[in-house]
């Protein structure tokens, strides 16, 4: 009886050995040709991407998900410069603000 749990035992920590250890090329041939993609769920119709047109709160968390802005929220809420590539500046007539982006 012993004989018998010792080796199931052993058979059983083989299988979980077996099935912890897996080498990274078997990874990387995995995500090679894995197509990438998010689904993410809203709690209403998105009507728009634009962000010129949007009037609804479902439109505008879309948007702010997938887009960046000229500015952005750090870790410690602190807004930080997002595509914006430095400070606004304001033109001598006061008539025009001039924020150059990276993009």
């Amino acid at each position: 009886m012993k004989n018998g749990i010792l080796i199931a035992m052993i058979a059983l920590i083989g299988v979980v050995i077996a099935a912890c250890g897996g080498g990274d090329a078997d990874k990387q041939k995995a995500s090679e040709g894995a197509k990438q993609s998010i689904k993410v769920t809203s709690a209403g119709e998105i009507a728009t991407l634009d962000s010129a047109l949007y009037s609804d709160t479902f439109s505008s968390d879309a948007i702010g998900q997938i887009s960046e802005g000229l500015y952005r929220v750090n870790p410690d809420n602190d807004a930080e410069l997002g595509i914006a590539s430095a400070e606004p500046t304001v033109s001598a007539d006061k008539k025009n603000l001039h924020i150059p982006t990276t993009r």
